[in-house]
């Protein structure tokens, strides 16, 4: 009868290894510094809907049947800095490009013919804030007003 003699010498040295690298040192504790200045930026998409009655289109031009239902799926992207001196305050500043446009349904005007109205709403938006952590972690208020500028305003209207 033939035995075999098989030595765990290898396994106790890998089990001893992995349990030395697996534990923690406590060396040194390392503080690191939160940035005062926070830079970002932002896209989304903005879903526009329209309702009422919209016939007259300018001061100068009127439409002969109104439109009432229209919908349009814009963009939106933005650029934001935050300046926190602390983890409690801080001050905010939003700048954004906000397209509102869209198409309207097709209405049967009154020779019995399709007319279609669609429309281009752009804006740069203007949004400083004043940011609050009340509690010094994630959760933040911020309050201020939003200054919108207009930079495009077309619509095209076929009949």
């Amino acid at each position: 009868m033939k035995q075999t003699y098989i030595s765990n010498k290898p396994f106790k040295f890998l089990l001893l290894f992995f349990v030395l690298i697996g534990t923690t040192g406590l060396a040194q504790n390392l503080k690191r510094t939160t940035p005062k200045w926070w830079f970002g930026l932002s896209g989304a998409a903005n879903f526009n809907t329209y309702e009422g009655t919209t016939q007259l289109l300018n001061p100068s031009i009127t439409v002969p049947t109104a439109f009432h239902k229209g919908k349009g799926v814009k963009p939106y992207a933005s650029l934001l800095t935050e300046y926190r001196p602390n983890k409690t305050i801080g001050f905010m500043l939003n700048v954004a490009y906000d397209n509102r446009g869209g198409k309207f349904e097709e209405v049967i005007a009154p020779c019995n013919c399709p007319a279609d109205l669609s429309t281009e709403l752009s804006y740069l938006s203007v949004e400083p804030s004043f940011r609050l952590a009340p509690f010094s972690n994630a959760l933040y208020l911020f309050i201020g007003p939003t200054f919108n500028f207009n930079v495009v305003k077309t619509f095209s209207y076929d009949q």
